[in-house]
C-alpha cells in the first residue's frame, strides 16, 4: 500500500476523533441551554404547575418542548422544575413510575427504537433528504429512545455512525474541514458559546465551498470508475 495513502488515512482517523470530541462539546452546551431557555421561557407564559389543569398545561409544556426540539427524555426530566414547590415530590414520584412502566414493557413496543431499526435508518443515508441541522436533530432524538444497554454498545461509535447518516461524501468533506486551519476558530467560537446551529451552518458552508477540490482528490485517488452506489430501500419505521 502507497505510504502517502496510509499516512493520509491515519490523519484521517485522528480528523474524525477531533471531530467527535467537537460535536461531543457542541450537543452536550446545545442541549443545557436549549432546555434551560424553554423551561424559562414555559414559566414565563404559563407560571408553574400547581396542580390545577394538568391536561392544559401539559398541552403547552410538550409544545413549548417540541417546538425547542428538547428529547423525549428531558422533557420528562425536566417537568418538576416547573412545578410549584409544594407538589415537586409528588411529581418526582410519578416521573420515576412513567420511567419504569416505560422500561418493563418496552419491549412490547411496535413504536420504539431498537438498535436493529437505528442502523436499518442509517443505512439510508437519509443525510440525503435532511439538511444539516435537521439530521443531527434526527440521529439525536433516535438515540436517546435506544434501551440503555443498546446505547451503551453503539455509544463509542456514536460519531461514527453519524458520519455514515451524511454519507461518504460528507465524511470527506469534514475531514478536510476539520484539517483546515479555520477549524480552530470555529472550536474557539464553540467556546465561547455560540449556537450550534450557526455553528453547523458555517461547517456546511465551508464544505460546499470545498466540493470542487474534493471531487478532483478522489478523481486521481481512483483510476477505474467506480460503479454507481445504488440507493437502498426506503423502510418505515
Amino acid at each position: 500500500m502507497d505510504p502517502e495513502f496510509e499516512d493520509s488515512q491515519e490523519c484521517s482517523n485522528e480528523l474524525l476523533k477531533a471531530f467527535a470530541l467537537f460535536m461531543e462539546l457542541q450537543q452536550a452546551g446545545a442541549k443545557k441551554m436549549r432546555s434551560t431557555k424553554t423551561l424559562q421561557t414555559m414559566v414565563d407564559k404559563y407560571d408553574r404547575f400547581n396542580g390545577r389543569n394538568i391536561t392544559k398545561f401539559l398541552r403547552a409544556y410538550k409544545c413549548e418542548m417540541e417546538l425547542n426540539r428538547v428529547p423525549d427524555s428531558e422533557m420528562i426530566e425536566s417537568f418538576e422544575l416547573v412545578v410549584v414547590p409544594e407538589i415537586r415530590n409528588q411529581v418526582k414520584v410519578l416521573t420515576r413510575v412513567h420511567a419504569v412502566l416505560k422500561d418493563g414493557f418496552f419491549d412490547d413496543d411496535e413504536d420504539r427504537v431498537t438498535k436493529r431499526s437505528f442502523l436499518e435508518w442509517i443505512e439510508q443515508q437519509p443525510g440525503r433528504n435532511l439538511t444539516p441541522n435537521d439530521l443531527l436533530r434526527e440521529f439525536e432524538a433516535r438515540f436517546l429512545q435506544l434501551s440503555p444497554m443498546e446505547k451503551l454498545t453503539i455509544d463509542m461509535r456514536k460519531t461514527e455512525l453519524f458520519l455514515l447518516v451524511a454519507d461518504e461524501v460528507l465524511e470527506n468533506k469534514l475531514s478536510l474541514l476539520l484539517a483546515d486551519s479555520n477549524a480552530e476558530d470555529l472550536r474557539l467560537s464553540a467556546d465561547k458559546g455560540d449556537n450550534r446551529d450557526t455553528l453547523i451552518d458555517e461547517l456546511m458552508k465551508t464544505m460546499k465551498e470545498l466540493k470542487v477540490d474534493i471531487a478532483e482528490l478522489k478523481r486521481k485517488q481512483s483510476p477505474t470508475r467506480a460503479p454507481p452506489r445504488r440507493d437502498l430501500p426506503r423502510l418505515c419505521i
